[in-house]
């Protein structure tokens, strides 16, 4: 198979297609109607969907809509199924609507009380048949293993809905942007690739609402390219990983603009001193290894777009290892765990 013909890059490419539709999805003003009436939210989902689950949370917070809001793994969730009360709004993510632990906090949520939402690619599904209402990720079907269109449609759908909790939306723009992102990075994150793939250590560092993105970056680079890799908080960092670094470490710093930008800067000149190569992915201004600017101010937006440049990278890792990008080792698109089925 070329790498013109993986499903992992056509998908990446399809990206702002998967944003597009998420700006029409009239399903989302129902998800930010349950938001808007509900005191109390708790977001889950396995993997990837944890990744979007903890963003949302974060969100929320950011916007103060109202709703005190939760993240957790649906493994972990159902040990709190005890708390919830009735009127609180339960929002369930899987890519497959399959995935057994999602689907066991779902109908645990359910039991006791609580409203069911659903963020999913796959209407007929389990979680979607079970759901009050549901969103689709949009974009159409991921053939990969390995989530991209969805995870950043689905990261975008939650942010749509707390945005009208606000009310405000996403910029109209926004799919433009991320098209403009690929479209003028894709060849240097392609050549970059040669020397990343080789990286002992991937160092994925984030804040505030970009700790998400970190998180699934690390997700991201060691499912396609076997490559180990952790994830800090942008400060935190320097409380004992730090001692890590070296020749032979990359830092991929997902960073958008907030008042401790500086302060951020100053870790990185920092890490590169010791040896590490630094990758910047941010919508301001900085010096690395590798920049890649986004062209999008908005903090909370540029916040999703920033995963899309480790996707790139991590797509093309894969194929300087050898590696089958659509099909990682040992994974598969849906989890079901014996017992729990």
């Amino acid at each position: 198979m070329t790498h013109q013909s993986h499903h992992m890059i056509k998908e990446i490419r399809e990206e702002p297609q998967a944003a597009a539709y998420v700006l029409k999805d009239e399903h989302v003003k129902e998800l930010a109607e349950a938001l808007s009436s509900s005191d109390r939210v708790f977001f889950f989902g396995c993997g990837s969907s944890y990744n979007m689950a903890l963003y949302g949370a974060r969100v929320a917070e950011v916007l103060e809509v109202g709703v005190e809001a939760y993240a957790l793994p649906s493994s972990e969730f159902t040990y709190f199924l005890g708390k919830l009360r009735r009127g609180d709004l339960a929002v369930a993510i899987s890519r497959s609507g399959e995935t057994s632990e999602t689907l066991k906090a779902a109908m645990g949520a359910l039991k006791a009380g609580a409203k069911l939402f659903s963020i999913t690619n796959e209407p007929a599904s389990p979680l979607a048949r079970a759901s009050h209402a549901y969103v689709l990720m949009g974009g159409g079907r991921e053939e990969s293993v390995v989530m991209t269109k969805t995870f950043v449609a689905g990261s975008l759908s939650i942010l749509r809905a707390l945005k009208m909790c606000a009310g405000g939306d996403v910029g109209r723009e926004l799919p433009s942007r991320l098209w403009e992102l690929i479209e003028t990075h894709e060849p240097l994150l392609k050549d970059f690739s040669r020397e990343f793939a080789e990286a002992r250590l991937a160092v994925n560092l984030g804040h505030s609402y970009t700790h998400p993105m970190a998180l699934e970056a690390s997700i991201k680079v060691m499912e396609a390219a076997l490559i180990p890799a952790i994830t800090y908080h942008m400060m935190e960092f320097r409380h004992g990983p730090k001692a890590l670094v070296e020749p032979g470490v990359y830092v991929l710093a997902l960073l958008v603009e907030d008042p401790h930008y500086e302060l951020h800067r100053d870790l990185l000149e920092e890490v590169s001193s010791l040896g590490a190569k630094v990758v910047l992915i941010t919508n301001g201004e900085g010096l690395g290894d590798v920049v890649v600017k986004i062209g999008v101010k908005d903090p909370l937006e540029a916040a999703v777009l920033t995963i899309t440049p480790v996707h790139l990278l991590a797509y093309y890792s894969a194929l300087r290892k050898g590696l089958d990008p659509d099909r990682p080792r040992h994974l598969s698109k849906v989890v079901k765990v014996r017992g729990l089925n």
